[in-house]
């Protein structure tokens, strides 16, 4: 692509438009996380479309990808001139996904798919006796190649009104779908249901799923802001796309910071004992360990990095430890005579603790 195509998505125009997209980016990862924490694959955001999962091989040559045009409303969709323009633009999504000078998958394809919180009426045209498909709560997806052939032709036709060069994408159309998210109007409300949805996934792996959720939106803030360079969309921006190992690992993140409370609270008064930990450094333990967590994943905290490597080096040799306790006490000692570290000797104690909890299992 050597041009701007004013209809493709590069870049946004504010960082409030697009709430609803990362309501359902993420809503779509947990409902679907059994799945997604095993695929490689990474997630676009405002790069061609409002967000896009890309499914990589091995080599990272992409396979096949899913694009969202993701729209709330207050009513219910009709076959109206907005709807014209936005199959108009999927479908040019499609086209311009296939001529990227990115190197695909020999076998690739795509879905492009239209999801909103409102139903949808298609419908033949026919003012005398319609043929309907309705997208609700009842049904949540719509295919266009399942659709009514009078339907299908009618969608057609109103899209050659819209654009009279459309017919050069309908190639595209047999890719495109129509979904249904039930999500409520407002983005407080959309939010809470999102931590519903992950308390139902997740349960009492995590205890605060508040907190949960606002880590994971979180991750989006970064690519959210930024504009593609010259303004065109690119597979290979990597400013507008976050990678599935980094969306996991943060899931990951959750549920480890949890086990690692839940350890504490059980073992943190004699294991305390043990390693001498002051009164006050013992009350703030979560946020001890919350920083040790976060601070694994970040490679230029190098302090933290060579704790978790010695933790991981130590889980291989065999030892005669029965109590966890003392074995993190074995290990704290050790550390503190084979290695100089610049951290306090509370956050060396905290960030052996969490490297242990990292690495048992």
């Amino acid at each position: 692509m050597t041009k701007t195509n004013s209809t493709i998505n590069a870049g946004v125009h504010n960082g409030t438009g697009i709430e609803f997209q990362k309501i359902c980016a993420l809503h779509i990862i947990i409902s679907e996380y059994d799945y997604y924490s095993t695929q490689s694959f990474f997630l676009s955001i405002e790069n061609y479309d409002d967000f896009i999962f890309f499914h990589h091989d091995i080599n990272d040559i992409i396979k096949w990808t899913k694009t969202f045009q993701a729209k709330k409303a207050s009513k219910g969709w009709t076959l109206d001139a907005k709807m014209h323009e936005i199959i108009d633009k999927i479908l040019s999504i499609g086209a311009a996904l296939k001529a990227d000078p990115t190197a695909l998958h020999q076998d690739y394809s795509h879905t492009l798919n239209f999801i909103t919180n409102n139903t949808l009426t298609l419908h033949d045209g026919d003012k005398k006796k319609k043929t309907h498909a309705l997208l609700n709560e009842a049904t949540i997806k719509l295919k266009y190649s399942d659709l009514d052939k009078k339907i299908q032709d009618n969608i057609k036709r109103l899209l050659k009104e819209f654009n009279d060069k459309s017919d050069a994408n309908f190639i595209e159309l047999d890719a495109l779908v129509f979904n249904f998210i039930d999500l409520p109007k407002t983005y407080k409300a959309q939010k809470e249901l999102l931590i519903g949805l992950f308390g139902s996934v997740f349960g009492d792996k995590v205890s605060d799923h508040k907190a949960a959720i606002d880590t994971l939106l979180s991750m989006f803030r970064n690519i959210e802001l930024q504009f593609n360079q010259g303004n065109i969309a690119s597979l290979t921006a990597s400013e507008k796309k976050i990678s599935g190992t980094h969306i996991n690992n943060a899931f990951n993140i959750i549920t480890t910071k949890q086990k690692a409370y839940n350890f504490w609270r059980a073992e943190g008064k004699e294991l305390s004992q043990l390693i001498k930990m002051p009164i006050y450094d013992q009350l703030r333990y979560e946020i001890q360990l919350s920083n040790c967590f976060d601070f694994f994943k970040d490679l230029t905290q190098f302090e933290h990095q060579k704790i978790l490597n010695f933790a991981k080096e130590q889980s291989t040799i065999p030892n005669t430890y029965y109590n966890e306790s003392n074995y993190i006490e074995h290990l704290h000692t050790t550390y503190k005579n084979t290695h100089n570290s610049q951290l306090s000797d509370t956050e060396v104690k905290f960030a052996m603790i969490a490297a242990y909890i990292e690495t048992r299992d």
